[in-house]
This record gives C-alpha cells, sequence and structure tokens, in this order.
C-alpha cells in the first residue's frame, strides 16, 4: 500500500499498551497502520518526527463555551485552540435551567441548522 504520508521514527502511545517506537502509515487523511519500519518509498511525503511523541486524539470531556461571552465567536477559538493541542473531541456544558436536550434543540433552531448533529 502507498501512503499520502509516512510518520517516521515516532514514540508512538499505545494506550494500554505504553510506548512504541513506530512509523505511522496515512491515507486520505485516516491512520491505515502503524508499522515497526516502513520505506520512505511507499508514501508521497515523509515527515521525520525525531522520536517525538505521538498520540492519539484526545477528549476533552467538560468545555464551557459561550459561558458569558459570544458563543459563535468562542465556538471558533475554543475549537481551534483545542486542535491545536491535540483535542479531536470536546463535549460542552451549558449554564441552562432546563435540561441540555432542551437547550440543544433552541440552539439547534436558533442557528437554522449551523450546530452538526
Amino acid at each position: 500500500m502507498k501512503f499520502d504520508l509516512l510518520l517516521k521514527n515516532g514514540q508512538v502511545v499505545m494506550p494500554y499498551e505504553g510506548v512504541i517506537r513506530a512509523d505511522i502509515g496515512v491515507k486520505n487523511g485516516k491512520v491505515v497502520g502503524i508499522f515497526a519500519k516502513v520505506k520512505e518509498s511507499k508514501s508521497e511525503r515523509v515527515i521525520d518526527v525525531g522520536e517525538k511523541f505521538v498520540l492519539p486524539g484526545m477528549i476533552d470531556s467538560h468545555t464551557h463555551i459561550g459561558m458569558g461571552s459570544n458563543i459563535e465567536n468562542e465556538y471558533e477559538s475554543e475549537s481551534t485552540s483545542a486542535a491545536i493541542g491535540g483535542i479531536t473531541t470536546m463535549i460542552s456544558y451549558t449554564n441552562c435551567p432546563d435540561s441540555y436536550e432542551d437547550h440543544y434543540q433552541n440552539e439547534k433552531k436558533d442557528r437554522r441548522g449551523e450546530i452538526l448533529d
């Protein structure tokens, strides 16, 4: 298989297994394999990560977006900051008197579909 991107010489953090030295093959924006060693000729682009740690995307399970500020600006700035820091998923808690489901439906309606399901 030919990769779009090959991350070489990483210290790959494997949940429940520890840290292993490995190369990571990426195709169409997704990790398709973790290997002990891959020839550079098998990839369009190669990045030698120089034995830096390579971590899976992290989940921030408790965020407060839009608390006392413009929620549209905060969604953009907070999600951008999270992505730069390796966060791939954010769960936002709201400060509202009704249920989260009611709040979510109201937010979704107010934004005319701007929030993804």
